[in-house]
């Protein structure tokens, strides 16, 4: 028996769940005997959770796993980087909260699926006394894991990018704005800047020089354009080269999928700070309403 629609846990748009692989786990009688596997497999840790413990391969010790390492399945990006800033991994247990739908065929739908009309909502403790068969299947990959290096995955550069493209986005308006002649802003602008707008212009579809302008960019004009400091909560031309190059350091290291964007936890926490200081910006744009922000995945959860 297989579960019908395997592919229905939540999109990452929803759901960190897709970052999450199955665990190999032990226990505390089988996993010395195991260990050399591990470590042919370049493991760093070994989940014992029957024992709330884990054996650490780098510094071969058993360590304590910490409560707040079970996590539930939909935590948001925010609180995934915050846990993984002070724990070396987290775990999904499978069992925790688990409802199903099963039809009259014995097949079972998790939650989130489509079932048919006929199929039962069971609890979990409605499971184990009438469809035991089903857990033992569930049994099989009960554990799923994350750590550090699966904040390097393309779907975390996914959930960045749009902060990124949000806060160049709001610059971009209040220079365009500020700025009613787009050739005024050529003797600030770079000269791949100028040159593709004159490219676009000559066949009739130039934008607004800002339109152009990547968050690189912007930091020169907007450091000389003072009147616009305090919209985002800059004090002085420092502020502006301090913080937008910071975040600039977040775009380049988004956009290019070469560079490693998490190696340690002081760069998660690095990142977070960073993801929060764009938040910060955009909010002082927009009058200090949180609610005005687009990008959500962010938001605590």
């Amino acid at each position: 028996m297989q579960p019908k629609d395997q592919a229905n846990f939540p999109e990452f748009s929803g759901s960190t769940f897709i970052l999450f692989r199955i665990a190999e786990i032990e226990t505390l009688d089988t996993y010395e005997d195991n260990l050399e596997r591990y470590r042919e497999k370049d493991f760093s840790y070994v989940p014992i959770p029957e024992a709330d413990k884990y054996y650490n391969l780098n510094t071969e010790s058993l360590e304590d796993l910490h409560e707040n390492q079970y996590v539930e399945k939909n935590i948001s990006v925010r609180k995934l980087f915050t846990l993984l800033s002070t724990y070396p991994f987290l775990l999904h247990d499978s069992l925790t909260g688990l409802k199903a739908y099963v039809d009259e065929d014995g097949d079972y739908y998790f939650e989130g699926g489509d079932p048919p009309e006929d199929a039962v909502k069971k609890d979990l403790e409605e499971l184990e006394e009438q469809h035991p068969d089903i857990l033992d299947e569930i049994r099989q990959s009960r554990y799923w894991f994350v750590n550090l290096a699966d904040l390097n995955r393309r779907e975390i550069r996914e959930a960045l990018y749009p902060v990124v493209a949000e806060l160049e986005s709001e610059i971009a308006d209040a220079i365009r704005e500020d700025v009613d002649e787009p050739e005024d802003l050529y003797h600030n602008a770079p000269d791949h800047v100028v040159g593709r707008r004159e490219k676009d212009r000559l066949r009739d579809m130039g934008l607004h020089t800002a339109e152009y302008l990547n968050l690189g960019d912007m930091i020169g004009l907007l450091k000389g354009r003072q009147h616009l400091w305090g919209d985002f909560g800059f004090s002085d031309a420092d502020e502006v080269e301090d913080r937008l190059g910071s975040l600039n350091q977040l775009r380049n290291s988004v956009m290019h999928s070469n560079r490693t964007l998490i190696r340690s936890q002081t760069d998660i926490e690095k990142t977070l700070e960073r993801v929060n200081d764009a938040q910060r910006i955009i909010i002082k744009s927009r009058g200090g309403s949180v609610e005005a922000l687009q990008t959500r995945l962010w938001e605590e959860g």
